[in-house]
């Protein structure tokens, strides 16, 4: 246990929280909270579980892996709805000329940028869009940064990036790379949210919001939009855990 919140102090995007979550967590085991426990997998699950509820942060989990195996943060998802075509679940045109566009994941595998072209190839002629964020749990900074260089002109500020000492790492602008500029012009953009909105799908609905580009419409997302990223606790333990900050630029 103690070792787990030595790598969380050493790298959470929120360090001043994690001495009194040591503090809770410990008093947690003494009092013989995780004895029941008989497994390192029911450890890392359990105790994942606990860090989420408490923190609010859902990034937060803890798996087991092998001495030699290549830890990563990416998670594996069964076959539906999150894989099929790169996540991209439904595009057509509703009344009025209007597009929907309904996605599940930012993919980051870099075949995806062909089902964003499609789509945004096939919607090219409408006269409005919405973009059906209600499933999409988040996934791959750099597709969010090419999917909104459809609607924003090259070089238009984004988000810059923090790290756990409010450091600034990085600065994403939008690029050149998008395949057509369709999208930019003066058109309404919906965005539709729930509370399964998340992460990565934060940062592309809060720069639209921010440029000005989209209505929010539905429920407040998830609270999730950190950059993620893995970390060793011992040869048989990993987290998964917030490491950077993106803040959007307005």
């Amino acid at each position: 246990m103690t070792k787990t919140f030595d790598v969380m102090q050493d790298n959470y995007i929120e360090p001043d929280v994690v001495p009194e979550l040591r503090e809770l967590f410990l008093n947690k085991l003494e009092l013989g909270q995780y004895d029941s426990l008989t497994s390192l997998d029911d450890f890392a699950h359990v105790l994942g579980q606990d860090l989420r509820a408490v923190t609010g942060d859902n990034h937060l989990s803890l798996y087991t892996v092998n001495p030699d195996e290549e830890i990563t943060h990416i998670l594996t998802h069964k076959e539906g709805k999150l894989t099929n075509n790169y996540g991209f679940e439904e595009v057509r045109y509703l009344s009025g000329n209007i597009g929907y566009l309904k996605f599940n994941k930012f993919s980051p595998d870099k075949q995806t940028r062909d089902a964003v072209d499609a789509s945004f190839n096939f919607l090219e002629q409408s006269d409005g869009i919405i973009i059906d964020l209600r499933d999409t749990v988040g996934g791959s900074p750099d597709l969010v940064q090419y999917m909104l260089s459809y609607f924003l002109p090259d070089e238009t500020p984004l988000w810059y990036v923090l790290d756990s000492v409010n450091e600034k790492t990085a600065e994403i602008s939008a690029s050149d790379t998008a395949a057509h500029q369709g999208f930019r012009g003066d058109f309404p953009v919906w965005i539709l949210t729930s509370r399964n909105t998340a992460s990565a799908s934060e940062i592309f609905a809060g720069v639209l919001q921010a440029n000005s580009k989209a209505v929010l419409v539905g429920e407040t997302t998830a609270s999730a939009g950190f950059y993620v990223g893995v970390r060793r606790i011992t040869d048989t333990l990993a987290f998964r855990i917030s490491l950077f900050k993106p803040i959007i630029t307005a």
